[in-house]
């Protein structure tokens, strides 16, 4: 497992490497209705998606722990779509940080972070990075409209035309 830092203040989304695949993960919240949207975007190193997911949960009143389920999330689809190897990319330093083991806590999120530990350890072939909010605007997409349903969908092949044009709208 490794990581990381991507510099620049603006960034489009890049492909990842030959034969790998990237799975772009966030968390929106919506605190008055005390719920979170997940939303993970998976797509090979041609740019094509090639699995996607939205999923609504509880929000347990931390941002972090927030992005770090929809970080579990997405690796869970990942290894449910076979895609492997992977560069899990997310816009939450923190949970980087954490996971990465260059942050340490004593939190609840300290249970979450070591169960994506173990999930990323059983991958073997995987990268964690950081990257801009602008850089993962589809995965925040999906997050923000999975604040709408109140159902946990996932598509590991034919992902549909609704969602793939808001995937690719959120990417010009």
């Amino acid at each position: 497992m490794q990581g990381e830092r991507n510099g620049p203040k603006n960034q489009q989304w890049r492909p990842p490497p030959l034969g790998w695949f990237k799975v772009n993960v966030d968390a929106t919240i919506m605190e008055d209705q005390n719920k979170e949207g997940l939303g993970v975007v998976i797509r090979n190193f041609e740019g094509k998606c090639t699995a996607a997911a939205m999923k609504p949960v509880e929000f347990h009143g931390s941002i972090a722990f927030a992005e770090a389920e929809a970080k579990k999330f997405g690796l869970e689809i990942a290894e449910q779509a076979g895609c492997l190897p992977l560069i899990v990319e997310t816009d939450s330093q923190e949970v980087v940080d954490l996971v990465l083991n260059r942050k340490g806590t004593r939190k609840e999120i300290f249970w979450l972070i070591s169960e994506i530990q173990a999930i990323l350890l059983r991958m073997q072939q995987s990268k964690v990075q950081h990257v801009l909010r602008s850089g993962n605007s589809a995965a925040h997409s999906l997050a923000k409209l999975t604040l709408k349903q109140d159902t946990v969908f996932s598509w590991l092949e034919n992902i549909p035309e609704s969602i793939l044009s808001v995937i690719s709208d959120f990417e010009k």
